[in-house]
């Protein structure tokens, strides 16, 4: 159902090499998202989460050159994990509030 309703948020008229590529951005999320928390429940995408996300992306190994992935390549991944994580706050506030929001310092 979560993987249904992430996937929605990536289409939208845009050319199909552009939605192929979001999806698979999306995809590596909710495979990290389902072994880091243990469970598909996006009220528990923290910014903790989309952080370490991206962390992530610097060991993964592309399949089409077995290097590292480039900046460029980990920025587009990022770009399309906001914009889902943005969409989908919008349409149901999420009990952990924005998945993408900054840390905040609450101490001096």
């Amino acid at each position: 159902m979560v993987v249904l309703l992430l996937l929605s948020a990536c289409e939208g008229g845009a050319p199909e090499k552009t939605e192929q590529a979001k999806k698979k951005d999306l995809s590596k999320f909710i495979r990290f998202f389902q072994n880091e928390v243990g469970h598909d429940q996006i009220d528990s995408w923290t910014p903790a989460v989309s952080k370490q996300f991206q962390r992530s992306l610097i060991k993964i190994i592309s399949e089409k050159t077995g290097k590292s992935y480039k900046a460029t390549s980990i920025n587009r991944t990022m770009a399309t994990i906001r914009h889902v994580g943005r969409w989908l706050h919008q349409q149901r506030p999420l009990l952990a509030g924005d998945p993408l929001a900054p840390k905040v310092c609450t101490h001096l």
